[in-house]
């Protein structure tokens, strides 16, 4: 059965899924679910996602082992993967996402003067946070903490940013087994498979330790495990934002005060650390954030720039320059989070920041 879904991003960027395969369509509104709309005009649509068995047949293409190019197309037929991303609309034809839906999203933004940026972003007590980091820091035990104590939600994983201004890009959050400790998670579907992981996590954990010996000795019989307790193993399970916390925990969209860039750094200290940091320098260290998040995809659309005139050394520039923009408008301050600082700790004495400086003009710095 075919699938259709529309999506309008603060109508900057609009997206057409057509598709027949179940798991693509459950990932695209895993990312889009805020901005699902009813069918538009096609000629209004920036991106076109369809199955690979519509893709169109290359003639006269330049050829190489693995890919055909021809007319803005790149073919990679063992990674059932055909794309254009020059012309308008862009148009992908793929049975999975080999190249993320938010890189899609991101060049049409591009176009337009704006740039996602891999930040938790923040609205509270009449300010707006934006808290730029690597993955795994803990952006989203931070939004927790923040909308438990009244804020409101930009998104705990991608925003808009745009000339110091802040757009919400909600996407599902991805709730780990250690979310049951430190968020407030009242659905029971949500809990009971969130310990259901935890369990699947402590059986992969015990078989892993169990079958160690064997593995040791034997690489085929090691492969073979490894691949076992991968499938045991279940990392996390996506949940909406207003599954969590209501139907009124979505900020409305408006100007940056603060960039708090957040590290974790090597440290036996109880408190968190608090330093000015300069707006270039954190412009190219977020503009590296964001392909280091799509790294997967990077020989793929490097191939594609050596055969077209796409430029992903152009994508890069383009970012930093957004951000370059965006944060020598406000002050950038770095959080450096001791890694022995549990969550409880982390959220707390981070609401107490916030709370202390969210209305003043010029917060002081605090030194280790």
């Amino acid at each position: 059965m075919m699938i259709v879904k529309d999506f309008n991003i603060h109508g900057l960027v609009r997206i057409r899924m057509e598709t027949t395969i179940k798991s693509k369509a459950d990932i695209a509104m895993r990312h889009f679910r805020h901005f699902e709309v009813d069918r538009a005009a096609d000629a209004s649509i920036d991106i076109f996602i369809h199955d690979y068995c519509e893709c169109p047949s290359l003639e006269n293409g330049t050829v190489t082992s693995e890919t055909c190019y021809a007319d803005n197309y790149l073919n990679i037929a063992d990674e059932k993967l055909c794309l254009n991303l020059i012309d308008a609309p862009l148009t992908v034809y793929c049975n999975r996402y080999v190249i993320p839906l938010k890189f899609l999203v991101e060049v049409v933004l591009l176009k337009r003067g704006y740039s996602l940026i891999h930040s938790a972003a923040l609205e509270y007590r009449g300010r707006n946070y934006l808290f730029p980091a690597f993955g795994g820091v803990g952006k989203t035990v931070l939004a927790s903490a923040v909308i438990g104590d009244g804020g409101k939600l930009f998104g705990d994983d991608m925003v808009i940013v745009s000339q110091g201004c802040l757009s919400t890009f909600p996407l599902d959050f991805s709730l780990y087994p250690y979310h049951l400790h430190v968020l407030k998670i009242e659905d029971p579907k949500v809990t009971k498979s969130l310990r259901r992981i935890e369990a699947l996590n402590r059986c992969a954990r015990l078989f892993s330790c169990m079958t160690a010996p064997l593995r040791r000795y034997d690489p085929r019989m090691d492969r073979l495990l490894s691949m076992v307790i991968r499938f045991i193993a279940t990392r996390f399970v996506s949940v909406s934002p207003v599954t969590i916390f209501g139907s009124n925990c979505i900020a409305q969209n408006g100007p940056l005060h603060r960039v708090c860039y957040l590290s974790k750094v090597q440290s036996t200290s109880s408190q968190i650390m608090v330093e000015t940091i300069d707006a270039e320098d954190l412009a190219e260290r977020c503009a590296n954030i964001m392909f280091q998040e799509w790294y997967q995809s990077m020989s793929i659309l490097y191939r594609y720039s050596g055969l077209s005139t796409f430029s992903l050394n152009g994508v890069f520039a383009q970012i930093r320059e957004v951000f370059q923009d965006t944060f020598g408008r406000v002050e950038c301050l770095h959080i450096r989070i001791p890694n022995t600082l549990d969550h409880r700790a982390y959220q707390s004495q981070l609401i107490a920041y916030l709370s202390d400086h969210a209305s003043a003009d010029m917060p002081p710095c605090w030194a280790s």
